[in-house]
């Protein structure tokens, strides 16, 4: 029995409509308590179709954890629809380093061309091992000529981290 698939999903469970109906209210609710439960839901239920809701979320969202949450979402779901939000955060020289970090996951998980030339820019203009070697570690997930061309580029930087990124 291990072995085996389970068996085909073929009906609906009843309340899933309520379900989501609830974590799309929570992304609205005044609360960030509430809101930060929202996303959670989102990510645990797996609802690659919130995209434009956690888009609508992180442009009104002030508090800078659930921007990270919402950030972390979208590359946890791989949602595409958010290449452009964060190909914009990894252009902005003013972002805070764990957003900056979030977004670089993110990116590197939804991998689209968006993501890739997002991250290929940020990579010319990071004067910082740390986050170049994050970067590069996050785009191991990623295998397309672009990619390897920037792996090689670093390949003899002079920081030790940033080097075995690159190999």
């Amino acid at each position: 029995p291990a072995a085996r698939q389970p068996p085909a999903r073929i009906h609906d469970w009843a309340y899933t409509p309520r379900v989501l109906n609830a974590i799309n209210a929570a992304l609205e609710d005044r609360e960030p308590a509430v809101r930060r439960a929202g996303i959670a839901g989102i990510g645990t239920a797996g609802v690659t179709g919130a995209g434009p809701d956690l888009i609508g979320l992180f442009e009104r969202e002030s508090d800078p954890e659930l921007r990270r949450a919402t950030v972390q979402t979208f590359g946890s779901l791989r949602i595409d629809a958010a290449s452009p939000l964060i190909a914009g955060l990894l252009a902005d020289p003013e972002i805070d380093d764990a957003l900056l970090q979030d977004a670089i996951t993110s990116a590197s998980r939804i991998g689209d061309e968006t993501s890739i030339t997002a991250l290929t820019a940020l990579a010319a203009r990071l004067d910082e091992p740390a986050p170049l070697a994050s970067l590069l570690e996050g785009l191991e997930q990623i295998r397309t000529p672009e990619v390897l061309q920037l792996g090689m580029k670093y390949f003899l930087h002079a920081d030790d981290d940033v080097r075995t990124q690159a190999a």
